[in-house]
């Protein structure tokens, strides 16, 4: 198989951006939580997809960007 390259002559993928933009709202969320850590981050009534303006649920990595969003 062949080895990855993680960088196009341009720079990041966009897969890769993607990936670091996600690191970087999720160790925001964890860095501004309270110190109670027995609370999860979504509860029962929280669970639902993300929905653009047309209705239709996001999937893969765009509901998991939103996610983060909706819980605030």
């Amino acid at each position: 198989m062949a080895k990855r390259n993680d960088y196009h002559r341009d720079g990041p993928s966009a897969e890769d951006r993607a990936l670091e933009r996600f690191t970087e709202l999720m160790i925001e969320k964890i860095s501004t939580l309270q110190k109670d850590w027995s609370k999860p981050w979504f509860t029962a009534g929280m669970m639902k997809w993300p929905k653009n303006l047309s209705g239709r649920e996001y999937n893969g990595m765009n509901a998991l960007m939103c996610a983060p969003v909706l819980a605030a």
